[in-house]
């Protein structure tokens, strides 16, 4: 099978002097952003591959990367595609023990990290792989020329590319093989339901979709954020970005536009985006009404998705403000040739056989159930995990549903509206329910910033993060508020100064976190 790498080579061929991606540079004033072209980039890749096999990477082996989000990264990642060897992507927050989990799961031969990663090699277990590079010794200084042969190694259409980590924010991080076939298949996905043309320059929030970006010829502008905390960042130094490398179009979490949008907002600042599409977490209908006044002249889409199949559908943020909350939370239909159905909730793995057909699992009209899918960018399985296959995947022939653990409903035109997870479904009063529709009321209530519902030790807790700013009256109001939402169940109520986030995106409950912080609490 091609090696997905061959397409930089086309494009650096076809548009050589185009810009392939604009990262930051550094300055002592001002902001400064450095452009590197297509051609540019193909000859850092094959010059980056050149040294990765004198070092002697070889097809199959398995790379960690451990780079920020930077020119520096793609030129890593490409280089490891190009010599057929598997890149494990580490995320910019991963801490020892994320590392040291990799490692285990992996057993990679190579590492690849920045100079501040080396020092965590002599904390961790990375100082047991063989081959160890700085990102800096991948450097090249080649001009601007595309290189006379630009073809990567040929590889099986199941054989590795590409190795992400779940968070782990709801168990065990596990180890996602993407082969070159899904990547391939994800990347004609990316092109079908989040397109972009070739003049397109787009700021990237989400790593992985640089990769797409590429393989659509279009530019990548690297947003000026440490990515180890994507919510922690200067809004104006972000909309300065957007102005100075004439961005079009972005694509990042909700958490990231939710606080672009606060400070365009309160400065009554404007944008020339043409189109947004944000991921990662559930977006209510206070965020929609947010994004839709913030950004006006834009189309703003919401995708939902997850680490082993992306996309699965998308929806206009027109469409959610004016949605039934009640319904859950809306993401609209499934994505041209992905496949969608609703399964009873089942705790243990699910093995068909003729007397049991995925028919006999599947929810009834109307009901909850938690969302499977199949589809050719369907990720079919885990590295050194079989028990996360057995549990997350369901064989039909030769066909792999992907369970996603989420609960969602249907309507009669294939929409879906998502509940929450499976897992996090409560049993009290009689009454068995999921959190985010809940969630999603509370949040409407004023002076309210985030919220969680969720079960720990047998109980019902509803906690709130207020503003900052709230007075001790109105946190008094807003318990009232939220004790006649939860409509007569049973629970108990606390007010936090913060909530407990997903450490990929900084815009979901991470509910780990929250039960052992109530646990610990002794409440």
């Amino acid at each position: 099978m091609e090696n997905i790498v061959n397409e930089l080579g086309r494009q650096a061929l076809a548009q050589p002097e185009k810009a392939a991606i604009i990262d930051k540079a550094f300055s002592f004033i001002g902001y400064k952003y450095r452009s590197f072209s297509y051609a540019r980039l193909a000859n850092d890749v094959a010059h980056a591959a050149k040294i990765l096999q004198d070092r002697g990477i070889k097809p199959g082996d398995r790379i960690l990367v451990f780079v920020p989000m930077s020119y520096s990264l793609y030129v890593t990642l490409l280089a490891i595609f190009y010599t057929g060897a598997v890149a494990v992507f580490i995320d910019a927050w991963a801490d020892k023990r994320r590392l040291r989990q990799a490692c285990a799961l992996m057993q990679p031969v190579g590492f690849i990290g920045s100079l501040k990663a080396q020092l965590l090699r002599v904390l961790s277990d990375i100082r047991k792989i063989p081959i160890k590079l700085t990102v800096g010794s991948l450097r090249t200084k080649s001009s601007d020329l595309p290189p006379a042969s630009f073809a990567g190694a040929q590889r099986a259409p199941d054989d590795e590319a590409l190795v992400t980590m779940t968070t782990g924010s709801t168990g065990q991080p596990k180890g996602v093989k993407r082969t070159y076939e899904s990547l391939n298949n994800q990347a004609r996905s990316h092109q079908d339901h989040l397109p972009m043309a070739p003049d397109d320059v787009d700021l990237t929030a989400l790593p992985i979709f640089v990769l797409s970006n590429l393989i659509q010829g279009a530019t990548s502008v690297l947003p000026r954020f440490n990515p180890a905390k994507p919510d922690r960042f200067k809004p104006k130094v972000i909309l300065n970005q957007i102005r100075s490398c004439g961005v079009t179009s972005s694509i990042g979490s909700p958490a990231f536009f939710e606080k672009l949008a606060d400070h365009m907002l309160s400065e009554n600042q404007k944008t020339n985006l043409n189109c947004i599409y944000t991921g990662g977490a559930p977006v209510f209908k206070t965020l929609a009404i947010k994004l839709k006044q913030a950004f006006d002249c834009s189309e703003v889409f919401i995708v939902y998705g997850c680490s082993e199949v992306e996309p699965i559908s998308k929806i206009k943020v027109d469409d959610v403000v004016t949605s039934d909350v009640a319904l859950g939370v809306p993401v609209g239909a499934g994505v041209t040739g992905l496949e969608v159905k609703l399964l009873r909730p089942h705790e243990e793995p699910i093995v068909l056989s003729p007397q049991y057909p995925i028919t006999s699992f599947e929810a009834g009209p109307g009901e909850i159930g938690e969302i499977v899918l199949a589809g050719s960018h369907v990720v079919k399985g885990y590295i050194g995990d079989q028990e996360a296959t057995r549990q997350n995947k369901i064989l039909e022939g030769a066909k792999v549903w992907h369970r996603t653990g989420d609960a969602g409903s249907m309507d009669d035109q294939g929409r879906i509206y998502i509940q929450g997870r499976i897992k996090n479904r409560m049993t009290h009063d009689g009454r068995t329910f999921y959190p985010l529709p809940f969630e999603q009321k509370l949040t409407e209530l004023n002076q309210v910033e985030f919220s969680a519902v969720l079960e720990v030790e047998g109980k019902a807790f509803v906690v709130i993060e207020a503003l900052k700013s709230s007075s001790a009256e109105e946190q008094k109001q807003i318990l009232q508020n939220a004790k006649e939402i939860m409509d007569g169940i049973s629970c108990q109520y606390l007010i936090l100064d913060k909530i407990p986030r997903d450490p990929r995106h900084r815009s979901k409950v991470n509910f780990e976190e929250m039960k052992k912080l109530i646990a610990d609490s002794h409440l």
